[in-house]
């Protein structure tokens, strides 16, 4: 018998065969998830354009799709620590939640999921909020590239008009290089939207989701399904 594996080891048996939607012949879905999908915002994305698909990528094997329940403590693989928390700061400002340690990664460039482990096609359950930038393809890149300046900066740097804060900086940097850290940061945040999910997939940037729980399909199992939906 096929489980829905959860990152928890939490496991919950499938539903018997029987209650497999009849409409769809690859019989591998049940009336439950053909509702979620029917009624998935990303999934009728996904119908419109089966070539514009989410991927993320996770060092395990799924055998034709998980339900997997997001962490909220999520550790930087690659982004310095003290950058982290400070785009966390950032984002939990602005959007209200904290994008780097809470977010689930996706991106619509398969190859780049190759990095992280096998890819699969990724479907956020509702209720979901979602973070992406106009301009930045990916956030690491982008501070480690061209903003490397960050990189010697202090975890705590853009505490807002924290005067003893600003005092500790200064030990190492004057007002003026604090200031131009400052309006980097800015600039960065400002390129970051909350709203119109086909734009954010068409961007084809790094993705950042806020969701409880996310499906992860097999490609080739995914593929079938979009293709039983449109018939």
């Amino acid at each position: 018998m096929r489980y829905y594996t959860y990152l928890n080891e939490k496991k919950i048996p499938t539903p018997n065969k029987k209650n497999y939607h009849p409409r769809l012949v690859t019989r591998m879905i049940d009336d439950n998830l053909y509702e979620i999908l029917s009624n998935n915002n990303v999934f009728k994305l996904y119908l419109k354009n089966s070539n514009n698909l989410l991927y993320r990528g996770v060092k395990r094997d799924i055998y034709h799709y998980d339900l997997i329940k997001r962490r909220k403590d999520r550790k930087p693989k690659d982004m310095p620590k003290h950058l982290h928390d400070l785009f966390d700061y950032e984002f939990n400002k602005k959007f209200g939640w904290k994008a780097r340690s809470e977010g689930v990664f996706i991106t619509n460039n398969r190859k780049d999921t190759l990095v992280y482990g096998n890819p699969y096609i990724f479907i956020p359950q509702h209720p979901f909020r979602f973070l992406y930038s106009t301009e930045i393809k990916d956030l690491y890149s982008d501070v480690s590239g061209e903003n490397s300046i960050f990189l010697d900066f202090l975890e705590v740097a853009i505490l807002n008009d924290d005067d003893e804060m600003i005092d500790i900086l200064s030990q190492d940097y004057n007002d003026k290089d604090i200031k131009t850290k400052q309006e980097i940061i800015n600039n960065i945040m400002n390129t970051y939207k909350n709203n119109n999910i086909k734009l954010a997939i068409d961007y084809k940037h790094e993705i950042m989701f806020d969701c409880n729980e996310y499906y992860l399909f097999e490609e080739s199992v995914f593929k079938q399904i979009l293709k039983d939906f449109n018939q």
